[in-house]
């Protein structure tokens, strides 16, 4: 008998993988080593996203100021649907917030962002917004004849590592996420 853990894993590769959108034919041959075709250009407006599942790995790519963005979905801190997050501008850059624990993180750089205090006379001081380090993973997005391809980055460790491949959180992202580009 087949181990039911197996079994299970081989279930959401299938889910995961029957995720994916059809490449079109002459654009999957031409670019077979340039990306995994994620969605059409026109399915992605400024201002809108797309949750995805690529190589088992939870996706949210972007479209903001006109230019594509692909993060980690699934949150570095807790799990959180980070994702399906508001997009606040801190200090000129756009950054998702985690509807579960307001963690700010720009999409560009997957950079952790907060708002640092300091005490000084007995007084909070605000002393702005200031970068805790990359926390959330960015991938490589690139647009094409219309189309969205997406190469994962692998290199080195990063804290959203832990949760990116979490069945439960990503295909909850996905399923909250359907039918909508906001």
């Amino acid at each position: 008998a087949e181990p039911r853990c197996l079994r299970r894993d081989v279930d959401h590769w299938i889910r995961c993988m029957g995720s994916q959108p059809s490449a079109p034919a002459a654009s999957a041959a031409a670019h077979a080593d340039a990306g995994t075709y994620v969605a059409a250009s026109s399915d992605i407006a400024d201002g809108g996203r797309i949750q995805r599942c690529v190589q088992g790995r939870y996706v949210t790519i972007l479209r903001v100021r006109g230019v594509l963005r692909a993060i980690d979905s699934i949150c570095f801190h807790a799990g959180g649907e980070l994702g399906l997050g508001d997009i606040e501008d801190i200090n000129g850059k756009a950054c998702l917030t985690c509807p579960l624990h307001e963690y700010h993180v720009d999409i560009a750089t997957g950079e952790h962002m907060t708002k640092a205090f300091r005490l000084s006379n007995g007084r909070l001081e605000d002393m702005g917004w200031q970068s805790q380090g990359v926390s959330q993973r960015v991938h490589t997005v690139s647009e094409r004849g219309g189309h969205v391809y997406l190469t994962l980055s692998q290199s080195g460790a990063v804290g959203s590592d832990a949760y990116a491949y979490s069945q439960t959180s990503g295909e909850r992202i996905i399923a909250r996420g359907r039918g909508s580009t906001r």
